[in-house]
C-alpha cells in the first residue's frame, strides 16, 4: 500500500497517532510491554478513490497495524491483507483483538473482523505482527445466522477473555425499520468455545438503549464492560428515572456480572459525543443498511474513533 508524504493530520487536530495513514475503528492488545493497534484501513479507499473520490467503504479489504511502547513514539506495521487471507471476504472493518496463551505455551492471537455489515469473520497468529491465517475458511457470524432474527447487520465484534481464559464475544448493528425505537435488542453476546473459533452458548440479546452499532466488550476485575454507539433519534421516548438519556451519537456503557443474564438495572451513560458520517449500505449485504464511523480523508481531518476501549 502506498503511503503519502503528505501530513493530513496535525497536532492540533487531536493529535493522531499517524499524520499521514487514514485508519478507524482501533483496537488493541499488551504483548510483551508493548501495545499493538489494528484499525480499519480507510487508506485503502483513499488510495483507491483519490482526492476527489466519495468517501466510502467498498475499497477496505485490510487492517493497519501500529504499535508503541510508551503511548508517544508508534511505529507502523503495514497492514494484514485479509482479502489475500480469506478471499471469501466483502470487506474488513472494525477489528477486535484478544490473546490467551494456549496448551503449547504459547500466546496466540485472535481477531476478529467486521465482514462488511454482513457478518464477523476471524484471523489467528502466534505473533501480534503475524503471519495471520484464517483458520474457518468462512464466516464465524452470518446475517441470518439461526438466531439471529432480528440483528439486521451482525457485524462490529468485540471480544473479551475473562480471568478464567473464557472467551466472550458481542455483536450487532442496524435498527428498527420504522425507526424510533428505544429498546431494539438488536446488538447479541455469545460464551465462544474453548477454541475462540465456535460458539458455547445461544446469542442473548442485549438492552442497549438506542443501540446503533460499535460494539465492544471489556473485562475488567470482575466486571464486563459493554461499550457502543446510540443513535440520532430524538430522546423524547426515555423511560429511564434513575439516570439521565445518553446525548444523541454518543458512546454508552452498560455492566454486567453475567453476560448472559441481562438486566436493564446495570445500564450507565458515558458521555463522549462522537461525529457520524456518511450512511453507506452495500448490496452485498441484503437488508444490511449501516453507518460506520470513519475518517473524512476528503476533509483531511483526524479520524474518528469507536473503539476508544483497550483490551484488559
Amino acid at each position: 500500500m502506498k503511503i503519502s508524504e503528505n501530513c493530513y493530520k496535525l497536532e492540533n487536530t487531536a493529535n493522531p497517532i499517524s499524520p499521514n495513514v487514514f485508519c478507524a475503528d482501533p483496537t488493541g492488545v499488551e504483548y510483551n510491554g508493548r501495545l499493538y493497534i489494528y484499525g480499519t484501513n480507510d487508506h485503502q479507499e483513499y488510495e483507491a478513490v483519490g482526492d476527489d473520490g466519495k468517501n466510502g467503504y467498498a475499497h477496505i479489504k485490510s487492517i493497519v497495524m501500529l504499535s508503541t511502547d510508551d503511548m508517544v513514539n508508534w511505529e507502523y506495521h503495514g497492514f494484514i491483507d485479509v482479502a489475500k487471507i480469506a478471499p471469501w471476504i466483502v470487506n474488513s472493518w472494525a477489528p477486535s483483538v484478544t490473546s490467551r496463551v494456549e496448551a503449547d505455551g504459547k500466546t496466540h492471537f485472535y481477531l476478529y473482523f467486521s465482514n462488511s455489515g454482513c457478518g464477523v469473520g476471524v484471523l489467528t497468529a502466534e505473533h501480534p505482527l503475524g503471519p495471520w491465517s484464517d483458520p474457518l475458511g468462512k464466516p464465524l457470524i452470518y446475517q441470518n445466522m439461526p438466531g439471529l432474527e432480528n440483528c439486521p447487520a451482525p457485524f462490529d465484534p468485540g471480544v473479551c477473555i475473562d480471568e478464567n481464559g473464557t472467551g466472550w464475544l458481542t455483536f450487532g448493528g442496524g435498527n428498527a425499520a420504522d425507526g424510533g425505537v428505544v429498546h431494539t435488542n438488536v446488538p447479541k453476546v455469545a460464551r465462544l468455545g474453548a477454541d475462540m473459533l465456535s460458539f458455547d452458548s445461544e446469542f442473548v440479546s442485549i438492552d442497549a438503549p438506542y443501540f446503533l452499532e460499535a460494539s465492544e466488550l471489556n473485562y475488567i476485575d470482575g466486571t464486563y464492560y459493554y461499550t457502543y454507539c446510540n443513535d440520532w433519534q430524538n430522546r423524547n421516548k426515555w423511560d429511564r428515572k434513575d439516570i439521565p438519556e445518553p446525548p444523541t451519537c454518543s458512546m454508552a456503557y452498560m455492566t454486567t456480572k453475567t453476560p448472559l443474564t441481562q438486566t436493564v438495572g446495570n445500564t450507565r451513560v458515558h458521555i463522549s459525543t462522537i461525529p457520524v458520517r456518511m450512511p453507506t449500505a452495500n448490496p452485498e449485504c441484503a437488508g444490511a443498511t449501516i453507518t460506520r464511523i470513519s475518517a473524512s480523508f476528503r476533509e483531511r481531518t483526524t479520524l474518528s474513533t469507536t473503539r476508544s476501549f483497550l483490551k484488559n
